[in-house]
C-alpha cells in the first residue's frame, strides 16, 4: 500500500509565555507508536517530519502535502502537535512560528483535510487548542509496550491494518483534542488528551491479550471512532476538556487507530478481502 505519515510540530517561539519545548518529544512519541506493530508498522520511507527547525514556511508544508493528495497515495495520517487557534472570523488554524517574532503565521486546518478531493483516505489528529491562547503536546508512547505480548509479527499487523483501511470508503476523519473555542490542557508528561489516549490503548491491548487465548484467528481492531468515544467518556470524569470528532465524506467504516493480528495462523489477503485462513 502507498501510504504516508506526516508529523508536524510547533513549540512556538522561545520568548512566548506558552512556549512548549516538548513539541519535538511529542513528535518522537507519536512516531514510536505508529512504527509499532499495532500502530500500523509504518516504515522510514513512509514518514516525514516537519517543524524541527525554528522557521516553518507554510509553502514548504503545502509542497510536502502534494503527494498525499494524489490518487497514488492510498492512505495518509497527519498529526499536528503544538499551537492552534480559532480566528476571529470563526476559521480554525494551526500556528506556525516566525523566528524572533511574537506573532505567528496561520495555516487553515482545511488545508490539511483535502477539501474537494473525493478519492482521499486520511486521518488528521490535532492535539492543539482551538481557542486564541493555545497550548499542547503529547504523551510518551513506548513501542515495546505494544509489542511485548506473544510474538507479534509487524508484517502481519501491517497487512491487517492496510486491509482495514481499504475496506473503508474514501473520507477524512479529524480528531480534535478539545471542542471548538476551548483550550487543550497540558500535563507534566505532555497533554491530557495524549496521556488519556495512551492509557486507553494500553488497556485495549491488555484486553486483546486475554481474548487472544481463545480466538483462533487473533484479529483485533481499535478504530479512530472507537478511540474518540472512549476519550470522550474518560475525559468526561473531570469535565475540563471535551474532545471533538468530525468525518468529511461518506465513511463506510472508520479507519484503524490500532490493529493487531497474532500469528496463530497464516492468512491470505487480496486487495479487497481476507480470502482464506489456513490453520497451522
Amino acid at each position: 500500500m502507498n501510504r504516508h505519515l506526516l508529523l508536524i510540530s510547533n513549540p512556538g517561539n522561545p520568548q512566548d509565555e506558552n512556549y512548549s519545548p516538548t513539541a519535538k518529544d511529542a513528535l518522537d512519541r507519536w512516531e514510536v507508536f505508529f512504527r509499532s506493530p499495532i500502530g500500523g508498522y509504518w516504515q522510514d520511507e513512509e514518514i516525514t517530519r516537519f517543524g524541527e527547525e525554528r522557521s516553518i514556511d507554510p509553502d514548504s508544508l503545502r509542497r510536502l502535502m502534494i503527494p498525499l493528495n494524489t490518487v497514488q497515495c492510498q492512505y495518509s495520517i497527519i498529526v499536528f502537535c503544538g499551537h492552534g487557534c480559532c480566528t476571529t472570523d470563526g476559521k480554525e488554524a494551526i500556528q506556525l512560528p516566525i523566528p524572533d517574532a511574537k506573532n505567528h503565521q496561520l495555516l487553515p486546518t482545511d488545508e490539511l483535510l483535502a477539501v474537494g478531493l473525493s478519492h482521499v483516505r486520511r486521518t488528521v489528529i490535532l492535539d492543539a487548542c482551538r481557542s486564541l491562547i493555545p497550548f499542547s503536546s503529547s504523551q510518551l508512547f513506548e513501542q515495546r509496550q505494544y509489542s511485548s505480548i506473544y510474538s507479534i509479527d509487524g508484517d502481519e499487523c501491517r497487512k491487517y491494518y492496510d486491509y482495514l483501511i481499504m475496506q473503508a470508503s474514501p473520507h477524512v476523519e479529524i480528531l480534535y483534542s478539545t471542542s471548538d473555542h476551548h483550550k487543550a490542557y497540558g500535563t507534566l508528561n505532555g497533554s491530557l488528551y495524549a496521556d488519556t489516549m495512551s492509557n486507553l490503548v494500553r488497556q485495549k491491548v491488555s484486553i486483546w491479550k486475554v481474548h487472544a487465548i481463545n480466538d483462533p484467528n487473533g484479529f483485533f481492531c481499535y478504530t479512530m471512532r472507537d478511540l474518540h468515544n472512549d476519550l470522550t467518556s474518560a475525559l468526561a470524569v473531570n469535565n475540563i476538556q471535551k474532545p471533538d470528532y468530525e468525518v468529511r465524506g461518506r465513511a463506510s467504516a472508520s479507519f484503524p487507530f490500532a490493529a493487531m493480528h497474532l500469528p496463530t495462523d497464516r492468512t491470505i489477503y487480496n486487495d479487497n478481502a481476507i480470502v482464506e485462513v489456513i490453520e497451522d
